[in-house]
Formats: C-alpha cells, sequence, structure tokens
C-alpha cells in the first residue's frame, strides 16, 4: 500500500511539474508577444492588373482606404488580420464601387506551414469615411490622412460594422514560411550592394537601385538606365533628345515612370525613416530569391501581390521588416512602384529610340 501510495505522489509531483512548465512557457509566450494593430485612411492611385498592348499598365483611376491591420507576432509564429474598405472612383473621380475584403492568415515559422481564409463584397455605395478632404488631383500619387484617436476609433467602428455581416471562408493551406527560409532570405538580402546615391549636377534625374535617369535639358543628353531581365544585369541606353522627337517622347515617358517609380518607393514608402531595418525593397526592386523558387523583380512582385491575399502579403512584410512597418498602405504603395518600374522597364524598346549607344552594365544585385 505505501509503494502504491509513493506511486501516486511521485505521478502527482511529475505531473505538477509538466503542467507547470506548460503555464509557464505559455505566459512566456504571451510576454513575449508582438501585438500591433493600426488603422489607416488614405488615397492612392490604382493601376490596370493587366498590361495593355504597348505592355504598360495603365492608371484607372484612385480609391480612397480604411483599413485595420492587426499582427500578433512571437517566435514561434505570426497571424495577421486585415479588414479593408476600398471605394473606387475613375480617372474622372466618378465612383464605380466599394470593395470590402476581411482577411486571415497563420504561419507558424517551425514547420513552414500556413493557412489562410478570406472574403470579398462589392457593394454600389461609398463606404469609407473621412475621405473627401484627400481626393487627389490628378497628378497625385498616395495621399495620407493622419487622424486623432477619435477619427481612428470612428473608422475601425465603421469597418468592423460593415464586415460584421460578412461571412468568412474556411481555412485553406497556402504556402508559409520557416526560420530557416527566412534566414535565407534575409542572407541574400545582407549581400546586396547598398542603395546606389547619384549626384544629379545640373541635369534631371531621379531614381534608385541603379533604375534612373539622367538627363541634360539645356543639350538634349540623356541616360536612361533600368533592370534586364538578368538579376544584376541593367541595360543602359546613351543619347540625345536634341532634333529627335522620337527621343523626346520615348525619353519623357520613361522620366515619367521612373519619378512615379522611386515617388513611391522612396517617398511613400517612407524609406528614409526605417532605413534602420529596412530589407523589403531589395527583394523587390531585385530578383531576390524567395524561399520555396518564388522569385522577386518587379514584375514577379506584381504578379504575387495579385495572386496573393494582403494578409499573406502583409506576413512577410512584417517577418522581414517588422510589425509596425507591415501595413495595407505600405503594401499597396510597393505594388504601384513595381508596376511604374515594370512600365519604364516596357518604354526601353529599343525602337523608341534613335541614334543611341546600348550596353548591358552590371547593377544593384
Amino acid at each position: 500500500m505505501k509503494k502504491f501510495v509513493t506511486l501516486i505522489t511521485i505521478f502527482t509531483f511529475l505531473f505538477s511539474t509538466m503542467m507547470y512548465q506548460v503555464a509557464n512557457a505559455q505566459i512566456q509566450e504571451a510576454l513575449n508577444l508582438d501585438h500591433v494593430e493600426q488603422i489607416e485612411n488614405y488615397v492612392i492611385e490604382t493601376y490596370s492588373g493587366e498590361v495593355n498592348e504597348e505592355n504598360i499598365f495603365k492608371k484607372t483611376g484612385y480609391k480612397q482606404v480604411n483599413s485595420i491591420t492587426e499582427i500578433n507576432k512571437t517566435s514561434k509564429y505570426i497571424t495577421t488580420e486585415v479588414k479593408i474598405i476600398e471605394d473606387y472612383y475613375d480617372l474622372n473621380g466618378t465612383f464605380l464601387e466599394s470593395i470590402i475584403s476581411i482577411e486571415e492568415y497563420h504561419n507558424n515559422y517551425f514547420t513552414g506551414k500556413a493557412k489562410v481564409r478570406s472574403n470579398k463584397e462589392s457593394i454600389n455605395i461609398p463606404s469609407t469615411i473621412y475621405g473627401k478632404k484627400n481626393i487627389p488631383t490628378p497628378n497625385a500619387k498616395m495621399v495620407k490622412y493622419n487622424g486623432n484617436l477619435a477619427e481612428e476609433e470612428s473608422i475601425k467602428k465603421n469597418i468592423e460594422s460593415i464586415a460584421s455581416d460578412m461571412a468568412i471562408s474556411d481555412f485553406r493551406d497556402v504556402k508559409g514560411y520557416s526560420f530557416n527560409e527566412l534566414e535565407e532570405i534575409s542572407n541574400t538580402i545582407k549581400n546586396l550592394s547598398p542603395m546606389s546615391n547619384f549626384n544629379c549636377g545640373i541635369v534631371e534625374c531621379a531614381g534608385a537601385y541603379d533604375n534612373y535617369y539622367n538627363h541634360n535639358i539645356s543639350n538634349g543628353d540623356f541616360i536612361i538606365q533600368a533592370l534586364s531581365s538578368t538579376k544584376g544585369k541593367y541595360i543602359k541606353y546613351t543619347g540625345s533628345t536634341f532634333g529627335s522627337t522620337k527621343n523626346a517622347t520615348s525619353v519623357a515617358n520613361f522620366k515619367r515612370y521612373i519619378d512615379n517609380y522611386e515617388d513611391y518607393l522612396i517617398d511613400q514608402m517612407e524609406y528614409s525613416q526605417w532605413e534602420t531595418t529596412f530589407t523589403w525593397l531589395p527583394t523587390i526592386v531585385g530578383f531576390v530569391l524567395f524561399a520555396a523558387g518564388i522569385v522577386a523583380g518587379p514584375g514577379g512582385w506584381v504578379a504575387l501581390v495579385n495572386t496573393w491575399t494582403i494578409a499573406e502579403g502583409l506576413t512577410l512584410f512584417a517577418s522581414l521588416t517588422g510589425t509596425t512597418y507591415a501595413v495595407v498602405g505600405n503594401y499597396q504603395a510597393s505594388k504601384n512602384a513595381m508596376q511604374n518600374l515594370e512600365n519604364a522597364r516596357s518604354a526601353m524598346y529599343y525602337s523608341n529610340y534613335e541614334n543611341i549607344t546600348m550596353e548591358v552594365v552590371n547593377g544593384y544585385y
């Protein structure tokens, strides 16, 4: 009998110890939880989802966006939930439709497995709030509005009220990211050259990551350069717009696309503010190899954004840059940046120019 009691006592002790360890691990996990919720209100240009016969993404209008991004991240997993209202307008400012989206994505860093669920509905009345003051001018690209706490709370309540009437799909398995895969991406990025800086001097110039132009408007001399279809290789044209309508038109188009690309990439995505933790730009500008054979590059990134749910993309965003930076506005700005870079690359078709020197040069990654 005494032996039996002893066994029960030992079992009770071991079970209590085990339960304490489990509870303690759960407490530590909760203490290490990185929880971020961000409310956004902004206007951004919209572009066609596919290129036209000239291989150009055409501007189609703009959209007013209210969004909630909620991310929970620990050392083991990350979950991302987004609720978004997007009011679409054409180039003339005529309302088209309102799209309401709800998405949820779970990623296990240990197993690399992930799952997502989502739903999207269209209604025929504008549904965002605090948007009228942000209607952009025809040349505006993105207008952000930082409201006070009361306005943010109103936006949140409006989104949740509309989204509460929506059903959401069952979870489905999708591509996830393990620690090893994320480390592979990060190590690749660390080996990249720093962002190129070029001195404009007295000429017009713009660009980033070796996609750029220099144009001396006094004599017409120009240099334009953009990423080729091979990583680390860039196509560079040297010529003059003086006396050439063909070159003048083509260079003007290239400059417009690069101006837009730089504005989204550097200004709208707030490069200088986040430079110390920034690893996202190199992965989408160059041809950095994502895990499981996913290749980015500007065209590839546009395709991925069109394929993924926003919650999926933001999870990778957060894993590489940080939960605070991973918001819907930055994600959508990255797509617009890459669409304009793709447009610039298309504007470099050799037949669009005359009397130029072409060379293939090494560049950013």
